[in-house]
Parts: C-alpha cells; sequence; structure tokens
C-alpha cells in the first residue's frame, strides 16, 4: 500500500525518508509540505502535515538521532522542525 495514500504530496516529492529507529516515514517536496506517516503497512496513518509558506523544500532529513528533521530549498534559510514537541524554527544564513 502506498505509504502516502492519506495525504499524497501535489507536487513532486523530492524526498521520502524513513526514521533511523522508529516506523515514521516523512515526505516533502516543491508543495512547501512536510508531511509525517506513522507506517504499519496497512493504514500508514498521517501523524502531521506543516506547511512552510517560503519553502518549496528540495532536501528533508532526520538529524540528532532522528529528534529532530531540517527541511532546506534554494532559499538563503531553512527550518527544523523538532519531532518532540511539534514546534519548528526558521533559521536565516545559507549563502
Amino acid at each position: 500500500k502506498d505509504a502516502n495514500v492519506k495525504d499524497p504530496c501535489w507536487s513532486m516529492a523530492r524526498q521520502v525518508k524513513f526514521h533511523p529507529t522508529t516506523p515514521l516515514l516523512l515526505t516533502a517536496g516543491y508543495d512547501k509540505t512536510l508531511r509525517l506517516f506513522q507506517i504499519d503497512g496497512k493504514e500508514n496513518t498521517k501523524l502531521q502535515s506543516v506547511k512552510f509558506s517560503d519553502l518549496p523544500i528540495q532536501s528533508a532529513f532526520y538529524t540528532k538521532g532522528g529528534e529532530e528533521i531540517i527541511c532546506t530549498g534554494k532559499r538563503r534559510h531553512f527550518y527544523t522542525f523538532d519531532l518532540t514537541t511539534g514546534d519548528y524554527m526558521r533559521s536565516n544564513g545559507i549563502r
């Protein structure tokens, strides 16, 4: 069954990555949305989605042992998403 059938990416999905220790999948792409799914092989429930209105996502990856996700694109900023709290932070400075 498609992992993201509950909420497919409406543009090209640039990233599809499994969490390093839990059955969690992220998808992200040019529709500016990070989506998280609990993968069980049956329902693959969508847990959360976050839209970054100013960042078409080119790359997304787990960091800090799977506690955070960093989303980047062709902008001078990036976003860090905290999986524990559900909060995200914009950081400036990519040149």
